[in-house]
């Protein structure tokens, strides 16, 4: 800033003060909500001196978080999630200035006062009924785009293996073409610091569940990316071993900054006490694999710098006439029988959710699930008491 070089522009703009009157603060609104289209930063406590020449202008810190999350909460329909931060200035701690991130905000649009804003090159601007449409349609092909990605992995999902399986997509979901070639590119290893990244996200309670990520131990270049893996060569299961097709594993990390999973051995054969020969789900191995998601969309985030939403898709099949082995006083092992043979779910995700919230973005994921099957006893991190 001291240097001149401050620039505002279609993700940055500053503002001298957030201001006390009505008019001030639906002006601030207006901004948030503009930004919210493709993501940006409203830093307050800067003036323009002259124009296109910025200066630093510190201003109360006293509250001034609180009534910014105030007007995210309250003028914005529906409310907006921001990330405002205080910054104190050296010359006198009570005074500094505000920066507010403003993740996408994937498949909303905000409105203020009955009108949606969107951003020019450097100012706001009042968005029209036909590109309130046209954003609005593809927002909503943003799902369609994840639901698309899980049809692709079940129809190259590889012969073989067991009678059930999870399979895994993580879409940037408005990413340029070819958004993570360079890194695809690099050292093939660059894949497993991705993935322990994404095991970091794993609860410790839930990661001893095999598949494990130490049980996918190949490097292996694809047609669309790279990939951690224990399939064989080609992403192919051999008929001839028994033991691989139950355990078979793969995350793919794809030249569109895509990640794709596939977990086997998610239903199993056990005899159940005071029940006999069952069929029992690994919902452990599930909600394992699905903070895998979580953590593997963050790592990508992180090394892409990449502030956009992303969109996070389960498909379970091979679970109809199985249980979740529950073993409390009440139960003694039995739950409710899953009576379908597929659980599918997406969502969507900001940077920040998926970097300070992982367990709300598995719940929206799994939480069905869990639920279906009467097991949220076994997730303290999901639902907390």
């Amino acid at each position: 800033m001291t240097s001149g070089d401050a620039r505002e522009s279609h993700i940055i703009d500053f503002k001298r003060q957030l201001g006390t009157s009505d008019r001030e603060r639906a002006e601030i609104a207006a901004d948030l909500a503009s930004f919210a289209i493709d993501g940006g930063c409203l830093i307050i406590g800067v003036e323009e001196s002259q124009k296109d020449v910025f200066a630093l202008f510190p201003v109360p810190l006293e509250g001034v978080v609180e009534r910014i999350e105030q007007i995210a909460a309250n003028r914005l329909r529906p409310a907006l999630d921001i990330r405002p931060q205080a910054v104190r200035s050296d010359a006198d701690g009570s005074h500094g200035y505000v920066v507010i991130d403003i993740p996408m905000s994937g498949s909303r649009l905000h409105m203020v006062s009955g009108r949606y804003y969107g951003r020019g090159e450097k100012t706001r601007r009042r968005l029209d009924d036909a590109e309130v449409y046209r954003l609005m349609r593809e927002r909503t092909g943003a799902a369609r785009h994840t639901l698309d990605a899980l049809g692709e992995e079940l129809a190259r999902n590889p012969a073989n293996g067991s009678r059930a399986r999870l399979l895994g997509a993580v879409e940037p979901l408005y990413a340029p073409a070819g958004f993570a070639r360079q890194l695809v590119r690099e050292d093939p290893k660059t894949i497993l610091a991705i993935t322990q990244r994404a095991e970091s996200f794993v609860p410790a309670e839930l990661s001893a569940f095999s598949p494990q990520l130490g049980e996918l131990h190949r490097v292996e270049r694809r047609a669309r990316g790279i990939a951690r893996t224990n399939l064989d060569e080609g992403r192919t299961i051999s008929a001839e071993d028994p033991w691989k097709q139950e355990v078979a594993s793969d995350i793919e990390i794809q030249v569109s900054g895509a990640a794709r999973f596939l977990a086997s051995r998610v239903v199993y054969e056990a005899d159940v006490h005071r029940i006999g020969p069952s069929l029992i789900i690994m919902d452990e191995s599930v909600a394992a694999w699905s903070y895998r998601l979580v953590g593997a969309a963050c790592a990508l985030a992180e090394r892409l710098e990449y502030r956009g939403q992303w969109g996070l898709g389960i498909h379970v099949y091979g679970l109809a006439g199985s249980r979740a082995y529950r073993e409390d006083r009440f139960y003694r092992g039995q739950s409710p029988v899953y009576n379908e043979d597929t659980f599918q779910q997406i969502t969507t995700a900001s940077f920040a959710e998926l970097s300070e919230q992982p367990h709300v973005v598995v719940e929206r994921l799994v939480g069905d699930l869990i639920h279906a099957l009467g097991t949220q006893g076994k997730y303290p991190m999901i639902y907390p008491d």
